[in-house]
């Protein structure tokens, strides 16, 4: 246990987390554009800077505890290593440009089970992780695990009921439309995390049983709501959902 705090006060040293008010992010980046801005950069005083740092520091130190929170299998190796002290830098950074801590967690299980646990995560998979944490809203973040949970929970074959159930129980639980949710997940296509099937797509595949192709035509035409037929996570997902946000 001692070498373990004695590695956890390093890395505090090496990023300075012991001397947040003179992290440069805070004042050049975070206040300097405020106070630049006429009245508003006078009614800025010291309070606001402590309450800053203080944000600052409860963030910093979520992180450091979720990281650190399971020590049994951490070796000095593991955290001497060139790529874990870069890229844990590069996630330090990213947790002090959050305004608000949801997503620390998120951040403090890709570098513990990417680098701390007993699989190494690879530096391309790791640098992909984090640009779609910077990138994506933490309740963007909520739709997709939720989506997993209830997927793997049902397991049942693809079919438009699955999608529409989900979508009619979850937005009611996040106080969004459901026109809203499924453009938010339309949205995440872009990270490779989501196929979706469209309804044209699900006729064409039906070929030549007609009889199939015509009572789905028909439902289509007379309760078409979207356009979407199914939505399905992918496998890139599910590696994501490993190391991110699966609850160990």
């Amino acid at each position: 246990m001692d070498k373990i705090d004695d590695i956890k006060n390093d890395l505090k040293n090496v990023n300075e987390l012991k001397d947040i008010k003179g992290n440069p992010i805070v004042q050049s980046v975070l206040l300097s554009s405020l106070k630049s801005i006429p009245v508003i950069g006078d009614m800025i005083d010291s309070t606001t800077e402590v309450l800053l740092n203080e944000f600052q520091e409860k963030k910093e130190q979520e992180l450091i505890d979720i990281i650190f929170s399971d020590t049994n299998n951490i070796t000095t190796e593991m955290v001497n290593d060139v790529e874990f002290i870069v890229n844990f830098n590069k996630t330090l950074e990213a947790v002090r440009r959050l305004a608000t801590n949801d997503k620390v967690k998120f951040f403090g299980n890709l570098i513990k089970n990417g680098y701390l646990m007993d699989e190494r995560i690879e530096n391309n998979v790791f640098e992909e992780y984090l640009d779609i944490l910077n990138t994506l809203s933490y309740r963007e973040i909520c739709f997709l695990a939720d989506y997993k949970k209830w997927s793997d929970k049902h397991n049942s074959p693809p079919s438009i009921d699955n999608w529409q159930l989900f979508k009619e129980k979850y937005s009611y639980k996040y106080n969004v439309s459901t026109s809203l949710m499924e453009n938010i997940f339309v949205k995440m296509v872009q990270t490779g995390f989501i196929n979706i099937t469209y309804r044209e797509e699900k006729i064409i595949v039906l070929g030549r049983n007609k009889k199939k192709r015509k009572k789905l035509e028909k439902n289509e035409n007379k309760n078409r709501i979207s356009n979407i037929y199914d939505i399905y996570l992918t496998i890139y997902f599910s590696k994501f959902y490993r190391y991110v946000l699966k609850e160990k």
